[in-house]
């Protein structure tokens, strides 16, 4: 009976093991995609800099052993996959730690590289893009985010996680462009280093998916920001023009007017604050800019982002 009683909890011990989250570990073992994620680590990051041990792999369902408390926000923006290896130099007491990301898209790549830019750091050239924020070096390069870090850090370890990064860049698949929306924003009176991009409820308004952002200034005017957001279909962007308006619409203390001649369908409104807004809807897209003033200079510059 005792020995029964004992099989029976092994057993039972073994099933939980079995089915707790902590089963999902990381595992040395690269994932089935499509470019070998794991073929993306150099085999030496710097000179002297060697891989120690095999590197770990995680995926949506496991990512949260690896950054926990970070993992739906990773998730949000597309995450598939990340590989993470660690090297070492003779005789250094730092270890280097290579992340890289695969985001599915170049939207999401630069979305959360961007997201979590050092507006203070200083600018690296490794990837499309990239900075440099003590021992942290992060880029981004066609759907991959790469973060580096070193620890403890050690005198001159920003030049070697510089030269770590272009190595890692040479390695990683895609081009040196940016996405043709955000490319759509690099007019006159950008703002350096202040493109975003948002998945999903841009303005806390979940019909706005799908939307680049960045800060313009004109002249000595102040500073305003353009978006533009993408939809399925003019079907759809049409409806979440009409939801935009509805809502401005409700409110009593707003100022609105419509806009004809810009884009399919346009309109001005001032909210509560004082703040002025532009939304325009045309074809596949919902696009608006916003600050304290929105004139004609600022709807010109706005013009010329409204895809054709």
């Amino acid at each position: 009976m005792h020995r029964s009683v004992a099989l029976l909890l092994t057993v039972l011990v073994a099933l939980c093991a079995i089915s707790s989250p902590l089963a999902a570990a990381a595992t040395a073992q690269p994932p089935n995609d499509d470019i070998h994620i794991g073929a993306l680590l150099p085999p030496q990051g710097a000179p002297g800099w060697a891989p120690v041990g095999e590197p770990s792999y995680y995926d949506a369902s496991n990512l949260y052993l690896y950054i926990d408390g970070q993992a739906e926000f990773y998730i949000d923006f597309g995450f598939k996959l990340l590989v993470s290896g660690e090297y070492k130099k003779a005789g250094e007491e730092t270890v280097i730690v290579a992340d890289i990301y695969d985001l599915g898209d170049k939207d999401c790549a630069l979305g959360i590289y961007t997201a979590e830019r050092d507006e203070s750091a200083r600018p690296v050239k490794a990837g499309v893009e990239g900075y440099l924020s003590g021992s942290i070096l992060n880029f981004w390069k066609g759907r991959y985010y790469v973060k580096l870090s070193a620890a403890p850090p050690s005198d001159g370890i920003g030049d070697v996680l510089t030269v770590f990064a272009q190595a890692v860049a040479r390695r990683v698949p895609g081009d040196s462009d940016y996405p043709v929306r955000a490319q759509r924003l690099q007019q006159a009176g950008l703002v350096a280093g202040t493109i975003k991009y948002s998945p999903k409820s841009f303005l806390g308004h979940s019909f706005l998916t799908n939307t680049y952002s960045a800060e313009f200034r004109i002249g000595d005017g102040a500073p305003f920001r353009i978006f533009i957001s993408e939809s399925k279909s003019p079907a759809e962007a049409m409806a979440a023009y009409r939801k935009y308006r509805g809502f401005v619409g409700k409110d009593k203390q707003r100022l609105f007017e419509d806009l004809p001649g810009l884009g399919d369908k346009a309109f001005h409104y001032v909210d509560r604050f004082g703040g002025e807004f532009v939304i325009v809807v045309r074809k596949d897209y919902i696009c608006g800019a916003a600050g304290e003033k929105v004139g004609e200079a600022e709807r010109e510059l706005l013009r010329k982002v409204i895809p054709h």
